[in-house]
């Protein structure tokens, strides 16, 4: 199963259990982290982030062999220790059980 959890410069969070991607806010995305066919990835320091194939990615733009109608979320950088927070909250949460 893949869930995932997406941290935003305001503070706030969507999860998958909060919606779809396509219910996620778009702007202001910081990290996204993602547990994926048994593995664990931090996605970080995108300014593009795109659902593709059942799973999150992320590139510095965004990418023309993505699907038109792929959920996209856009990143934005925040001061440095609002990010280390955020980090360390992502990478504590992919390794709960």
């Amino acid at each position: 199963m893949n869930t995932w959890k997406i941290w935003y410069v305001d503070g706030s969070t969507f999860t998958n259990d909060d919606g779809t991607p396509n219910d996620a806010p778009k702007h202001g995305v910081e990290v996204i982290a993602e547990k994926r066919d048994g593995r664990t990835i931090l996605w970080v320091y995108g300014e593009v982030y795109c659902w593709i194939d059942n799973g999150w990615c992320c590139a510095p733009t965004r990418n023309r062999h993505w699907p038109d109608d792929a959920p996209t979320l856009y990143g934005k950088q925040t001061d440095d220790a609002s990010f280390v927070r955020m980090k360390t909250e992502a990478m504590e949460w992919l390794h709960r059980a």
